[in-house]
C-alpha cells in the first residue's frame, strides 16, 4: 500500500489556454517542460512537480475558469468517492483509469471546494515525499 495515503501528491494546472499557461509558469517559476501525450505537458524541475492540459469542455461547461486541481491519494478511488458522496460531497467525475498512472476521480467537499482523488497504477512507484526545487510545498 503506499505510504502518501492522504497526502496531496500531486497538482495540474487545468487551462483554457494550455500554451499561455506554460509560457507563464516556465518563466515565473522557472520549471522546464516534458511532453506525457498530446494533450497534457508535465512541468519538471529536479524531477516532475506538477502537470498542464487544457480544461475540460465538461468543465467549461459547469463554468469552471482556469485553475490549479490537487490529487490525495487514497487507496480505493470508487471506495472514497462513495463516501464522499454519502457525506454530502459531490462527484465532478467518477473514477477512471489513466493507463500506466493509475485511477482518478475528481470530488468537492460539502461546500464546493473540489480535490482529486489517486490511486497509483500497480508499477507506477511511490510520489517520493521529499521536498524538491519547484514543488508545491504549502497546501492550504
Amino acid at each position: 500500500m503506499s505510504s502518501n495515503i492522504g497526502r496531496f501528491t500531486w497538482f495540474d494546472l487545468n487551462t483554457t489556454d494550455v500554451a499561455a499557461g506554460l509560457d507563464f509558469y516556465t518563466k515565473v517559476v522557472g520549471w522546464t517542460l516534458t511532453p506525457f501525450s498530446d494533450d497534457y505537458q508535465m512541468f519538471t524541475a529536479d524531477s516532475p512537480v506538477a502537470g498542464a492540459m487544457p480544461l475540460s469542455a465538461e468543465a467549461k461547461a459547469m463554468g469552471a475558469p482556469s485553475h490549479w486541481l490537487g490529487y490525495v491519494t487514497v487507496a480505493d478511488v470508487d471506495a472514497t468517492v462513495a463516501k464522499a458522496a454519502k457525506l454530502g460531497g459531490k462527484v465532478y467525475a467518477p473514477g477512471f483509469d489513466m493507463p500506466t498512472v493509475g485511477r482518478i476521480a475528481i470530488v468537492a467537499d460539502p461546500l464546493g471546494a473540489v480535490f482529486g482523488l489517486f490511486a497509483p497504477a500497480n508499477g507506477a512507484g511511490e510520489f517520493d515525499a521529499t521536498e524538491r526545487a519547484g514543488e508545491v510545498v504549502w497546501r492550504e
